[in-house]
């Protein structure tokens, strides 16, 4: 294949904590190493964050309506002049940034690949909603192919021409260190107490509340029970639900990190209550570094898990199921023992970057050379 230049456009920053822009730049990242070149699109962000010479970064301010608008005429100019020296537009989610950049490519002539990462719960707002709707029509409409990170999400959509490539992460990176993981519970003071690990953006949508009721419950049988919070977002919100299930003292509010390895690698345990997900890169993170995962059968999930053979599957808002799963990984750790390492060995054989990259190389070569 020739060397490439390829733009992949998002309003995830990769700057950002988020599993959108951790799939871009590992996409990004697997195009350097094989030689072809890239870009990211994407909004400027206040959050700081490691620094990416790929990034072509709009201005954009939160103002509503208007900031989106301003950043979709700055990401159309700066297409239109890097117009000659972009091969393919790969598109990421659903946004007024990726719909508009899919019309653009469409009208000069560049091809355009879209990857839908889940599905998306209808909002609120009928105006919004229609105006999210308008989003996805246009993306998928003005695509010359679209893929979907989950068979769950292809059907959702009816998109049966659709091809599945599932997120893939970094095996040699997202693996067991028992010299790491004895460092970092000295750290951390955990000392022989499980540690349950909850990793992601503290959001309401992501059933942080209710993992902090469940495990409020267990102490009382588990006094050893310590749970790991680790992420950016609504830290007041989670703050006030500890006190609420008097929980403060079996709780480590990490907060967002750039590193997150250590903190999987000194986990007994990890955990997901979210109504939504795609296939979320934290639980492949996760069965990566050998943990036993409990997690919602939602969206691709059921497509990593196989109940009580490399995990553990609860049904969203089964507070009761939550429990029961909870209480018996801590009660039979044997078992969880065995489950991580089937665990690990799914994400090897089927959820690796390398897998993942090779498989979006097919489809830009077939776009190019087409």
């Amino acid at each position: 294949m020739r060397r490439m230049k390829v733009c992949l456009a998002t309003v995830y920053s990769p700057r950002e904590i988020t599993g959108v822009g951790e799939v871009v730049i590992t996409i990004g990242k697997g195009l350097l190493e094989k030689g072809h070149d890239f870009t990211v699109l994407t909004k400027s962000t206040e959050d700081g964050g490691p620094t990416i010479p790929q990034l072509a970064e709009i201005g954009y301010r939160d103002v509503r309506f208007f900031g989106g608008m301003l950043l979709v005429i700055g990401a159309l100019i700066w297409l239109f002049r890097e117009r000659k020296n972009i091969d393919l537009l790969h598109l990421h989610s659903v946004s007024w940034l990726t719909a508009s950049t899919a019309v653009m490519g469409a009208v000069l002539g560049i091809p355009r690949v879209v990857t839908l990462h889940g599905t998306f719960p209808s909002l609120s707002n009928r105006f919004l909603n229609a105006v999210f709707n308008l989003s996805l029509w246009l993306v998928i409409s003005y695509s010359n192919l679209v893929t979907c990170v989950s068979e769950e999400t292809k059907g959702h959509h009816k998109l049966d021409s659709a091809i599945v490539i599932h997120n893939g992460i970094d095996t040699s990176r997202f693996s067991q260190d028992m010299e790491g993981r004895k460092a970092k519970r000295e750290e951390l003071e955990l000392g022989d107490g499980f540690a349950l690990l909850y990793i992601g953006r503290l959001d309401i949508n992501k059933g942080i509340r209710e993992i902090i009721q469940v495990a409020g419950d267990l102490v009382q049988e588990h006094a050893d029970l310590r749970l790991l919070i680790v992420g950016p977002g609504d830290k007041e919100m989670v703050e006030e639900c500890l006190r609420e299930h008097s929980f403060e003292k079996n709780a480590i509010m990490v907060g967002g990190v750039e590193n997150p390895v250590p903190y999987y690698q000194s986990s007994d345990a990890y955990v997901l209550f979210s109504a939504f997900e795609g296939i979320p890169l934290t639980l492949l993170e996760a069965m990566a570094c050998g943990l036993p995962c409990i997690a919602t059968s939602v969206g691709g999930i059921p497509e990593v898990i196989v109940d009580k053979t490399n995990g553990y599957l609860v049904q969203p808002s089964d507070m009761e199921g939550l429990r029961k799963t909870l209480a018996l990984v801590l009660g039979n750790r044997d078992e969880a023992q065995e489950i991580s390492s089937k665990a690990r060995f799914t994400v090897e054989n089927r959820f690796s970057s390398s897998r993942m990259i090779e498989d979006y190389l097919g489809v830009y070569e077939s776009l190019v050379s087409g």
